[in-house]
């Protein structure tokens, strides 16, 4: 996956990347809604690294992006899409999952990256459906998706892994306006 936004650049997570995404996934507020706790580095190494792996498998199953700010070079979280687990693929096509830097908030990051990637998934991997799920205590989160044009549809009850109910968020290619200031860098192997 790479695509770029004014702001942001996306592309495969490599495993370089482990020590900024460190600052991601260590950080206990980051992690507060996250099916997560905050990681060590070893831990994040390690995600890294699978993320990677997934990233170099063919056929691929996963896209998993490193976010980049494209004014510094610096990476400020993770967003990635792929198959929804067996309970979910009731709701749609894909599903992905996020997390930003904390000093990032606030700033309109998000939906930027949400927008890039139902871009790549609807122009690229030709989805129908794409969808994702926010703690429902998670208003940012939940406000991030609306303004990347997603829609709710439903909330899940709480899970082993959220304790605490979810709210669904869904974009469908027939329906979401596609952004006009997304670059799609290079085609991908479908998934």
């Amino acid at each position: 996956m790479h695509y770029l936004t004014p702001r942001l650049e996306v592309r495969d997570i490599q495993d370089a990347d482990w020590e900024a995404m460190h600052r991601v996934r260590g950080d206990p507020l980051v992690s507060r809604y996250m099916d997560f706790k905050p990681a060590t580095a070893a831990e994040t190494r390690a995600w890294v690294e699978e993320c990677a792996e997934h990233n170099r498998a063919r056929p691929r199953f996963a896209h998993l992006g490193a976010i980049v700010l494209r004014q510094t070079g610096e990476i400020i979280g993770h967003i990635g899409v792929g198959h929804p687990d067996s309970h979910l693929r009731d709701i749609g096509d894909r599903d992905f999952g996020y997390a930003l830097r904390r000093d990032c908030w606030g700033r309109g990051l998000m939906p930027e990256a949400i927008g890039g990637l139902l871009c790549f998934c609807f122009r690229e991997l030709k989805v129908n459906s794409v969808f994702a799920q926010c703690a429902k205590g998670n208003t940012a989160s939940a406000r991030a998706m609306a303004k990347a044009g997603m829609v709710f549809v439903r909330e899940l009850q709480a899970s082993a892994e959220s304790h605490e109910p979810s709210r669904v968020y869904i974009a469908g290619a027939e329906t979401w306006e596609q952004g006009q200031d997304v670059i799609i860098i290079a085609k991908q192997d479908g998934l």
